[in-house]
């Protein structure tokens, strides 16, 4: 049995940005491009991964199993390919049930076709509360928790960011190639949060 901490994907919106304006560049030699900003460390069940940095072979290594969904089974991910097929990081609780930590996407930021489990971790998307209730679990950015904040309370806490979008229940901020979008409820309390790299074009 399986307890999902999440209820939703990625938005097919996202998903496309990411593909488009991501990997039309590289760095010289066939690097990864440089990042801008400070990647996001995300814990989870008390093992810390580093957004953009972190790969899926790291996460699994650390004893958590990779759950496809949208019935992605690919092995290899293309160069300079963004993989919109979401996995989830899953671990066994307390309780011996396995337990879903949010849903991710993979990047590819070399010029060789990878295995997935060699790409690195680029984007989460975290389901927080539904209708006003909390989900159970919990995901830490930074060290911060998000859970039942409402806008001005995160417009505070990442104050040193850009505001690049704050309208119809939605804060976005931007913190170099990082993004980070939350969502509101009628209650004006936080219900999702995402957070997606943006790679360097040419």
């Amino acid at each position: 049995m399986k307890r999902s901490l999440n209820s939703r994907f990625l938005p097919l919106a996202l998903a496309a940005a990411l593909v488009l304006g991501a990997f039309t560049g590289c760095g010289k030699g066939g690097e990864p491009p440089a990042l801008e900003g400070t990647p996001p460390q995300i814990e989870l069940d008390g093992y810390t991964l580093t957004l953009g940095q972190t790969t899926l072979q790291e996460v699994l290594d650390a004893g958590f199993e990779k759950v496809e969904r949208l019935g992605f089974a690919g092995e290899t991910i293309a160069p300079y390919t963004f993989s919109s097929d979401l996995y989830y990081l899953a671990r066994a609780g307390e309780d011996g049930q396995l337990v879903e930590y949010a849903g991710w996407g993979l990047c590819n930021t070399t010029d060789k076709t990878q295995a997935t489990e060699a790409c690195t971790l680029c984007s989460v998307y975290w389901q927080l509360a539904v209708g006003g209730e909390p989900l159970p679990g919990k995901l830490l950015v930074n060290g911060l928790d998000f859970q039942g904040l409402a806008a001005e309370d995160v417009r505070q806490t990442l104050a040193e960011m850009e505001v690049v979008r704050d309208q119809g229940g939605s804060l976005a901020l931007q913190d170099g190639s990082f993004t980070y979008q939350f969502s509101f409820g009628m209650d004006g309390s936080i219900e999702s949060l995402e957070i997606y790299t943006t790679y360097p074009t040419r």
